[in-house]
């Protein structure tokens, strides 16, 4: 009883522990695609000011 006790609190262990690194992942993901449209909007703001030099 007590090796089912303890396999059944690491695999739930284990599974909390995927499911908050998925959703972590989700979050960088969601930042690299931020990232990358401001960095668009600056660049487009900079050629902009290029063009009126």
């Amino acid at each position: 009883m007590k090796k089912l006790v303890t396999f059944l609190f690491l695999v739930l262990n284990v599974l909390s522990f995927s499911d908050t690194f998925n959703n972590n992942e989700d979050e960088r993901t969601i930042l690299k695609q931020e990232q990358r449209v401001e960095q668009e909007r600056l660049q487009k703001e900079f050629q902009k000011k290029r063009r009126r030099f």
